[in-house]
């Protein structure tokens, strides 16, 4: 999807060298060039970084042996109960792939492990969204269920919208599961909004007046402006 950068500023005009042969206004448009640049190669330099990340996670043999496991653990608990061994020993395995996930894939807020049939029998931060059905209307959760009833075979993304379970904004990748060359489902990885604030939160050479921030496609405002007394994420529109 397409997403601007916006830069706005106030600057001291009086501190331009007296020798410029350039305007002022030259000046201002040069500095505004520069750091609306800065901030598009930080993005891309970021959105590329958890974008390998998430196709290095669907083929990740460690993530795909803990999503089978936990899969047939939650199929097997449909039937019969789990013997109190077994619980001890998933949850013993479980808090060793935390280890793992905060070690290799911790720029993601959450991964959640979903079956074919749309249930997320596990996810880490064990919101809400855990033991949903996400193709089932009544626990839809937006644009996130609309992807996964599709069934994709392929990776999927999800732009920034407002994610119920975790009361903030969020992104996905949706990447397909397989094993032996059979997909069994799809593990979602959850990009919080945070990681871009982040990087459009401090903007040097622009004063205590000037911020640069992120808009989507809508005009919506995708980082927080630091003039506002409220969120702007999401929430503030911007015309041309």
């Amino acid at each position: 999807r397409i997403i601007y950068i916006m830069v706005t500023v106030w600057m001291t005009l009086g501190a331009i060298p007296a020798w410029a042969d350039r305007t002022p206004y030259d000046w201002a448009l040069i500095q505004l060039d520069y750091n609306r640049q800065e901030k598009v190669d930080q993005l891309e330099r970021f959105m590329q970084r958890i974008h390998t990340l998430a196709q290095e996670a669907a083929k990740d043999q460690t993530i795909i042996s803990f999503f089978e496991m936990n899969r047939q653990y939650h199929n097997a608990g449909k039937s019969q109960e789990a013997p109190a061994s077994l619980i001890s020993d998933v949850e013993k395995m479980r808090q060793h792939f935390n280890g793992y996930y905060i070690a290799n894939y911790f720029i993601f807020y959450d991964i959640l492990f979903v079956d074919m049939d749309g249930s997320v029998f596990h996810t880490l931060r064990k919101e809400v969204d855990t033991h949903i059905n996400l193709i089932d209307k009544k626990q839809s959760l937006g644009f996130l269920s609309t992807a996964v009833a599709n069934k994709p075979g392929h990776e999927v993304f999800i732009d920034f919208y407002e994610y119920g379970p975790s009361s903030e904004p969020a992104a996905f990748f949706i990447e397909p599961v397989e094993k032996q060359g059979v997909q069994k489902g799809w593990i979602i990885l959850q990009c919080p909004i945070n990681k871009l604030n982040s990087i459009f939160s401090a903007t040097d050479d622009l004063g205590q007046t000037g911020e640069t921030f992120l808009v989507n496609s809508n005009g919506l405002m995708l980082t927080e402006s630091y003039f506002k007394g409220q969120s702007t994420i999401l929430k503030a529109r911007l015309d041309d």
